[in-house]
């Protein structure tokens, strides 16, 4: 079965499963290798180079004649018969210089006919959306940088020392900051009745608060100190009060009189 020869401006139906439901117009025909490829410009306004089994004629469009003209395109080569090629050597080096320059005029209009679309400034449709001209990035702008692991810059003028993790941790919460929350927190117990707390104290606090986030478990803050595994196994002691030398009570007392301000300068201007 011989498959069916498409001319220029020939309608075309995409047929294969990525061209379906596409509907266009041949502009070129090439045939490399008694293969036919054909240009198509689509509907929607693009043009694609496909193979010859991917598309063909809709049902009701009758075949074009052999002789019609072609846009000026010629196509004698697209129409030479491979075998009176075979039979005629002579002939058949004047059909590949005649096929030659018959490409370069095909190749140099469908160029033109491209850069007629993408020059224009109100853009293209396709498939119902507007596309517009831009600008194309073919550079990495990150390609020269090397890849690198993540981990915290230090600052040139912070002299700290080893990097051990408390200073990691002054980074984020500076010693002055420190201080402060202990100041403001304290002002808060006593006005509870409740002792003071030292900045060693503090910082076991909130490791105390990182471990929980590490081992979150059910049952709220009760459960960190709970000495003793559930009787069903489901429940593991964590055991906090005898890790962290700290009581629940005294756990909670600085939870809630935590502050970052102070209390007396917040009151006032609530007030005010």
């Amino acid at each position: 079965m011989v498959a069916e020869q498409l001319q220029v401006a020939d309608r075309v139906v995409g047929k294969s499963k990525k061209l379906q439901g596409k509907q266009g117009e041949v502009i070129a025909v090439y045939k490399e290798k008694r293969q036919r490829t054909y240009d198509i410009r689509w509907d929607c306004g693009a043009i694609e180079r496909v193979a010859a089994r991917a598309i063909s004629r809709p049902a009701s469009v009758l075949p074009t004649p052999v002789n019609a003209n072609a846009d000026s395109i010629s196509l004698d080569a697209t129409r030479f018969d491979d075998d009176y090629g075979d039979n005629n050597a002579d002939e058949g080096e004047s059909y590949e210089s005649s096929s030659s320059e018959d490409s370069e005029a095909v190749n140099l209009s469908i160029g033109n006919d491209i850069s007629s679309i993408l020059d224009e400034n109100e853009g293209i449709d396709c498939h119902g959306r507007k596309w517009y001209p831009c600008i194309e990035v073919l550079v990495d702008n990150g390609a020269h940088e090397r890849y690198r692991r993540a981990g915290l810059r230090w600052p040139t003028d912070l002299q700290l020392g080893s990097k051990d993790p408390i200073k990691y941790f002054y980074l984020t919460y500076p010693m002055e900051t420190l201080s402060s929350t202990v100041t403001f927190t304290n002002a808060v117990l006593l006005q509870k009745h409740k002792l003071a707390m030292t900045q060693g104290e503090f910082l076991r606090w909130l490791g105390i608060r990182i471990a929980m986030a590490y081992d979150p478990c059910k049952g709220g803050i009760k459960a960190y100190w709970k000495t003793a595994d559930d009787e069903d196994g489901v429940g593991r002691a964590r055991d906090f009060g005898s890790r962290f030398h700290m009581s629940r009570h005294r756990f909670e007392h600085i939870l809630y009189a935590l502050t970052f301000v102070d209390s007396t300068i917040a009151s006032r201007d609530h007030c005010g």
